[in-house]
Order: structure tokens, then C-alpha cells, then sequence
């Protein structure tokens, strides 16, 4: 016996003698006939596929075996269906003695213990194949359909439903006529769902999952794969609606159709200035000039307040912003659906080989190809930016709905802050908020400065608003030069406001980012409704 035992530990090195090879056989039949025993439906399967040449089946090295004689099977085949133990096969190892060979070393030309019982699935899953486990199917098949080297994770997995290969088959077959599959190897591709393999901006977006979005990859192509008829997964949480949502802001903003529909915005915006300009300043001011100065109104001064209360034109402003109706906008829609089938920008900079460029529902009973939708404009991974959307994604985003929440960037509606949009790889374009240009108007007046120095020579420090207030409430019935002086510091007020804008219709990409930014308002939330047909690959 120890010299089976050596053989045993060293049959990586040498091949065990032949007149061992019987009692090895023997000696621990349990252990490599075993599997096959208990699983003998699914053995019988291996060794049918084989027989029949859709499969080669493997030794436990990963090497090709001999293919299996029918006649030969088809003996031990009613011997193995009728068995009720072990005992019942007893001439399928090597005899004890001899040179003779048992049968199933004629069948394979190995004996049991040499058999790859793990390569060829039989301790693995047994039951229907899960979605990775289709995925594997379907990979192994493609590549012996067009000659490409064997993806080995997948011959593993596949060997072990031998009764899912016929179908798994047809369904490479179908694929293969996709011509952005192309005829190189297929890979299944796992890569995990951990937020590493997204992109640093979708993460700043809020977004989290990184579970890819292709399932399968050729050297064209990335495949999302479904099976029709199979379980939803649950909808997107907030934060990855939010970032695809932002993405398709992106997009939008840099087409020729957003850019003409965010210069109409801010054209309205612009309006509402001018609105609000002589609603709560020339049309008051000029009321109060024309009246002595000892007939004014106590309220006069909370007339001349509102001149330059930013409240009023954040209301105005935001409510343009808010009425706009990203559903009904063909381009935004077009871009929110591609980006959620495709993962475009969330992979991009984290990792690239989990975007789709070709979603894929399969019929498992069939082998048929019950959909088949492109993302970008030829299925292949032509990822461009801004991107190329297919017709199939335009078709089926006729029909998504988005519902916003909005929220202020502040409370405080005298508080300033500085927009920082980024422009290319190297610069950063800072757009002024609404507040910040007013407080940066009355900074820089003069009778503004010389206020604030009086104060500082008190040991007081209040800012432009608060100095604007105090000089109100000491004025002794405002005079026409004051009047004056508040309508000269408007105008300078409503040119900085231009300004920005202009510079903000430049930014092309960032352009609707930056309106927000400017109006000191962001989006907090979206829920999205989307097409049945196209809602198992988003998320």
C-alpha cells in the first residue's frame, strides 16, 4: 500500500502503473465514482453531449479527453440508469490485476481518479443555471462556435449543466449574427459590485453601485444580459437616479439642441430681472421722487429696502428654473435612458470593461433572442462624448418621466459663495451666484467704503447688507441724491448680472449646472418612471 500512497501524492509527476491502477481504482471507487453515482442524471447528460460532439469533456489537468464510443456508452449508460449502488458498476474501474482496462478508462481513455470531476462540473450547482451561471453557458458556447480560445471559468461552469448546453448554443448561435458581437473571444464578466469600479464623479454624484452593467465582453462589444421573463431587481436608490440624472444634465447642456434650450432659459431669466427691476425699484424710487421729501411714507425706506432684496428675484428665478420640463425634452430623455442602460459615465475612469454597448433579453426554453437593444448608435463600444445614442434607445425613451426636488444651496440669503465649474482638464471657470454679485456691487461703491470705514473706526464690522440697512434707518427722509445713488448702484447691480449670464452661456456642458449654481438652487432628488421595456437593464 505504500506504494500506492506514494503514487497517490506524486501523480502529478509520474502516471501510476498499470498494475496499481487497479487497486487504486478499487481502493477508493467511493470517492471518484462517487460524484458520478449521486449525480448520474447529470453524468449521463456529460457523456450524451459528448458522445453527440457538443462538448469535449476534460481530465483533471483541463486536458481534452478522447471522445467517448456510442456503443460502448450506450451499455454502461443502461448499466448506470439501473444501478442501485456502486456494486452495480463494478466493471467500470481497472481490475485488480492485469493489464486489462475497465470500462471506463475504454470510454475516456483515463481512469476515474484522473476524470476532472471539478472541470467537468460534477460538484458543482446542481438545479437551473443562475444568471452569472447562464452567462458562463453562453460563453463557452460562442467561443467553440467561432474557434476562439475556451474563457476557462466559463468550460467549468458550463460542463456542469450539460442539459442547459443545447440551448446555451442556440442562443451563441443568435449572438454571433449580432455583427457588433463580432467574432472574437467572449468573456464573462463578473467585477464585482463594489463602489470602486465606478468613476470618482459618479461617487461625488451619490451614486454607490458598482455592479457592471455588461455581463459579457468581446473585443466590440459589452453585453448586459437578461433572461426574459426573469426576476426585477429592485429600482435605483436616490443617489444613482441623482447622478444619472446629472450625467444627461451634462449631455444636454453640451448639444446643439441644449444649448439653444438653456440660452431660451436664461433669456427668461434675464426677463425676470428686468421684471422685478421695475416692479420693486424705478417704478417705487420713481414714485417717491416726485413726492417732497416731508410727504414721504415711514414705509419709504422698506420700499427702498426691497430694491435690493435678493429674495424676491431668488422666487422668480427659481421658479423659472423649476418649471422646466425635463420630460418633455426628447435629447434629455434620450441621454437619462442611455447613460442608465449603458453605465457610459460611471465606469468611465473607474472600471471601463462594465459598460454596455449591447443589452441582450434571452428566451431560455427557445434560444431565441427576444430583445435586443443597442446604446450606442452601433452597438459597439464606441463610447463617445458627448455619445452617439442609438435609435433603439431614442424609440423606447419616448415614454420616461422625471419628477424633481429641488432645494437652496443656502439658507441664508445674504450669504455668498463662488461657483467653481470645471472647463477641460486644466481650468476651473468661477460663476458668481445672484448674492454674490450684489455684495460684490456694494462692496465696491464708494460711499459704501467710506461707510464701512467709519464703522471700522467704531470697532464695528458688519457686512455690505447689514451697512446698506444701518445707512437706510439714519437717513432723515431720503433725498433725491440718495434716490439716486440707489438707482446708480442697481444698474451697476443688473450689468454684473449680464455678465455672468453671458459667461454662463458659454460654458456648454456646465452651462445648465452653473444657471443652477448661479440662481443658488440644486436638485435633491429625482424619481424616474421609465419604459417596462427597458427597465431590467437599468438598474
Amino acid at each position: 500500500m505504500d506504494i500506492v500512497e506514494h503514487y497517490i501524492k506524486n501523480s502529478s509527476l509520474v502516471d501510476i502503473p498499470v498494475d496499481y491502477a487497479g487497486l487504486l481504482c478499487e481502493s477508493t471507487l467511493k470517492n471518484h465514482l462517487g460524484d458520478m453515482f449521486k449525480r448520474k442524471d447529470k453524468f449521463i447528460d456529460l457523456v450524451d453531449s459528448a458522445v453527440a460532439g457538443d462538448i469535449n469533456l476534460l481530465d483533471g489537468k483541463g486536458n481534452e479527453l478522447k471522445k467517448p464510443n456510442a456503443s460502448l456508452w450506450k451499455t454502461m449508460k443502461k448499466q448506470l440508469q439501473s444501478a442501485k449502488s456502486l456494486d452495480d458498476i463494478k466493471t467500470w474501474p481497472n481490475p485488480s490485476s492485469g493489464s486489462e482496462k475497465g470500462d471506463f478508462e475504454k470510454l475516456f481513455g483515463v481512469i476515474p481518479s484522473n476524470f476532472g470531476k471539478d472541470l467537468n462540473g460534477l460538484t458543482g450547482k446542481s438545479g437551473e443555471p443562475t444568471g452569472a451561471e447562464w452567462e458562463h453557458l453562453i460563453t463557452y458556447q460562442f467561443n467553440k462556435l467561432v474557434g476562439a480560445p475556451e474563457h476557462k471559468e466559463s468550460t467549468e461552469v458550463a460542463l456542469g449543466f450539460p442539459k442547459y448546453l443545447e440551448v446555451a448554443k442556440k442562443i451563441a448561435e443568435n449572438l454571433k449574427k449580432e455583427s457588433a458581437v463580432g467574432s472574437g473571444q467572449m468573456t464573462q464578466f463578473g467585477g464585482g459590485s463594489s463602489s470602486s469600479n465606478c468613476s470618482s464623479w459618479w461617487i461625488g454624484q451619490g451614486g454607490s453601485n458598482g455592479t457592471p452593467k455588461a455581463d459579457m465582453i468581446t473585443s466590440s462589444c459589452g453585453i448586459s444580459l437578461k433572461k426574459k421573463g426573469g426576476s426585477q431587481l429592485m429600482s435605483a436608490g436616490t443617489g444613482e437616479t441623482l447622478a444619472t440624472f446629472n450625467t444627461a444634465l451634462e449631455w444636454f447642456s453640451g448639444d446643439g439642441d441644449g444649448i439653444r434650450k438653456v440660452n431660451e432659459l436664461i433669456k427668461q431669466i434675464e426677463d425676470k430681472f428686468d421684471k422685478i427691476t421695475t416692479h420693486l425699484g424705478k417704478r417705487e424710487l420713481d414714485k417717491l421722487s416726485k413726492l417732497p421729501e416731508e410727504d414721504w411714507p415711514e414705509k419709504s425706506r422698506s420700499d427702498i429696502e426691497k430694491y435690493i432684496e435678493v429674495e424676491a428675484y431668488h422666487k422668480e428665478i427659481n421658479k423659472t428654473i423649476k418649471e422646466f420640463d425635463f420630460h418633455n425634452n426628447k435629447k434629455f430623455r434620450d441621454f437619462f435612458v442611455y447613460e442608465a442602460m449603458s453605465g457610459q459615465r460611471k465606469f468611465t475612469g473607474g472600471e471601463n470593461n462594465a459598460r454596455a454597448s449591447l443589452c441582450v433579453e434571452f428566451d431560455d426554453s427557445s434560444g431565441a433572442l427576444s430583445k435586443v437593444i443597442s446604446t450606442t448608435s452601433d452597438g459597439k463600444k464606441n463610447f463617445t462624448n458627448p455619445p452617439k445614442v442609438s435609435s433603439d434607445i431614442s424609440k423606447l425613451a419616448g415614454g420616461a418621466k422625471f419628477y424633481v426636488a429641488w432645494k437652496s444651496s443656502s439658507g441664508n440669503p445674504y450669504s455668498t459663495f463662488r461657483a467653481n465649474i470645471s472647463e477641460g482638464n486644466n481650468s476651473t471657470i468661477k460663476i458668481p451666484t445672484i448674492n454674490e454679485i450684489l455684495r460684490k456691487t456694494l462692496a465696491e461703491d464708494a460711499l459704501i467704503i467710506e461707510y464701512k470705514k467709519r464703522l471700522l473706526s467704531e470697532n464695528k464690522q458688519l457686512n455690505e447688507f447689514q451697512i446698506l440697512k444701518k445707512m437706510l434707518s439714519s437717513v432723515k427722509g431720503a433725498g433725491k441724491k440718495f434716490l439716486n445713488w440707489m438707482q446708480g448702484i442697481y444698474k451697476k447691480f443688473l450689468k454684473n448680472v449680464k455678465k455672468a449670464l453671458n459667461k454662463i452661456k458659454k460654458l456648454g456642458k456646465d452651462a445648465f449646472n452653473a444657471v443652477l449654481k448661479f440662481a443658488g438652487i440644486e436638485i435633491s432628488s429625482v424619481r424616474a418612471d421609465i419604459p417596462k421595456d427597458v427597465e431590467q437593464f437599468m438598474y
